[in-house]
This record gives structure tokens, sequence and C-alpha cells, in this order.
């Protein structure tokens, strides 16, 4: 009887600490072709990425 009371009280308290927590995995891609200078404007391609973790609660 013990058992089955800690085991119930234990799922319960997880589904209530889990109910208000994301988080995941984010990743983006920067894309740029004009750079402006003081004396001219070229256009170089120039590439990023970015990737990050976040994590929501509430």
């Amino acid at each position: 009887m013990r058992r089955c009371t800690l085991v119930t009280l234990f799922l319960l308290i997880s589904g209530l600490v889990c109910a208000g927590i994301n988080f995941g995995i984010k990743a983006g891609y920067n894309a740029n072709k004009l750079s402006v200078n003081i004396d001219s404007v070229s256009s170089e391609f120039k590439s990023g990425m970015q990737i990050g973790v976040f994590m929501r609660v509430g």
C-alpha cells in the first residue's frame, strides 16, 4: 500500500513539474550581400550560422 501511494505521488508531482517547462534547440542562417564603406560599396556574399538552446518556464 505504501509503495502504491509513493508511486502515485511521484507521478502527480512529476506531471505538475514537467507541464510548465519547455526546452529545445534553435538554429538560424544569416546571409548578407551588401557591404558599405565610405569610399566604395561592395557586394560580397557573407554568411553565418546561429545555434542555441532555450528553456521556457511558466
